[in-house]
């Protein structure tokens, strides 16, 4: 299953009208039709206009007892007994575990339902509980729905994908969903969260402009409203982000000055550092004991290594894989595990097949940088030059496409 940008897009721009009921009609009546395989004409024949149907569907209109009756017929539900009132509550709760990124003991149980409410509170609540499977299951059934979403649910909506997404290792996609919706959020706690996490995006694709331009506001804002495990999360990511343009020592003064940050995360900044730096034996010590604590620090680990070339070294990470769901950093796993496990004497066939051919490069710098110096080695080595002048301009091509403002 793979979400489509363009759809979503499309969607957001036929929504020109928020809609002006919250009940739940109209989503269980499009549930009901949807699930019996009946069209828009269909459905309405007999009983009233499509266009009249399509907006109540929509949220744009509320039936009448009369109509209420005759849809109960047609689609064999109550729907004077079964529509729920929206759990407004519900939401806050859900934003809130996203905000504070507090476990929670909610039952699966209480998301079951026909109505685009339901729907959408289960699609958060298996993100929640990082259920990507079951997420993008629930991602699918309220696409249908766009249209009934107030704008605070909407952008709910796309914050939620955009995670989905960037899981998924699809970063400048993520960044474009959240760019989407052009209406301000005005929920604080929801809009902190859409903030920090495009920081974060932006921080990861090396979108210079964006980051300058917009980095300082949404710290001082966190800050200001005394939100500073964010404030701490985009603080961190901007300055492994920032280990590129710093000397060490100006790295080290900011890492000082940033009171909270563990030493984890200060050994992965310096990491970056050094790894860019091509100080690899240093990187490596940095970051060694943390290997396993989450994909990007296994994924720089075996970077790092691969660097150093010594096969001895790196094995025992191939052999003990670190799951992840991110297409882009299994890509490298594979590659790597084809290198030094395999053994297979030319690598190039998997960079031509898999990096080339498929044209699907990774939104990072840091993986984009991998591929190019992975790409020229190994084509040069056997004589392709051609080959390696096309992977150096597709990857420049796009590390520049990245850096732009373009959504």
């Amino acid at each position: 299953m793979y979400i489509h940008i363009g759809y979503l897009k499309h969607q957001v721009t036929l929504r020109k009208h928020m809609p002006k009921f919250q009940d739940d009609i109209g989503s269980i009546i499009r549930h009901q039709r949807k699930s019996m395989n009946l069209t828009l004409e269909e459905s309405a024949e007999g009983i009233c206009s499509v266009s009249y149907l399509s907006k109540i569907e929509n949220n744009q209109l509320m039936p009448s007892e009369k109509y209420i009756e005759l849809f109960q017929e047609k689609f064999n539900v109550d729907l004077k007994r079964i529509v729920p009132k929206p759990n407004e509550e519900l939401l806050e709760d859900l934003i809130d575990l996203l905000f504070y990124k507090e476990k929670d003991n909610l039952n699966e149980k209480n998301f079951i339902g026909m109505d685009y409410h339901t729907k959408l509170y289960r699609f958060a609540y298996y993100v929640i509980h990082k259920d990507y499977k079951e997420a993008k299951k629930a991602y699918y059934s309220i696409n249908p729905y766009m249209k009934n979403l107030t704008d605070l649910e909407l952008h709910f909506y796309l914050y939620l994908s955009a995670y989905l997404l960037k899981e998924e290792g699809r970063i400048n996609d993520a960044f474009t969903v959240l760019n989407l919706f052009k209406k301000k959020c005005y929920h604080y706690k929801l809009n902190m969260l859409i903030e920090t996490e495009k920081i974060i995006l932006a921080c990861s694709m090396n979108k210079y402009p964006y980051v300058s331009l917009n980095y300082d506001r949404v710290l001082n804002n966190l800050v200001n409203h005394e939100v500073y495990h964010l404030a701490h999360e985009i603080k961190y990511i901007y300055l492994a982000y920032m280990s590129q343009f710093l000397s060490l020592e100006m790295l080290n003064e900011e890492l000082e000055k940033t009171v909270h940050i563990n030493k984890d995360e200060k050994n992965f900044v310096l990491a970056t550092y050094h790894y860019l730096s091509m100080q690899y034996e240093q990187a490596f010590k940095l970051i060694e004991k943390d290997a396993y604590k989450e994909p990007s620090y296994y994924l720089l680990t075996l970077m790092i290594l691969n660097k150093i070339g010594d096969e001895h070294s790196i094995n025992p990470y191939l052999e003990k894989e670190m799951d992840t769901n991110n297409a882009q950093e299994f890509l490298i796993i594979k590659y790597l595990q084809e290198k030094y496990l395999i053994k297979k004497q030319e690598t190039v066939g998997f960079i031509r097949d898999h990096v080339i051919k498929l044209n699907d490069l990774s939104d990072r710098r840091l993986e984009l940088l991998f591929w190019y110096e992975e790409g020229i080695e190994e084509f040069k080595k056997l004589g392709f030059y051609k080959e390696a002048t096309h992977i150096g301009q597709m990857i420049f091509s796009k590390i520049n496409d990245l850096a732009s403002l373009r959504d």
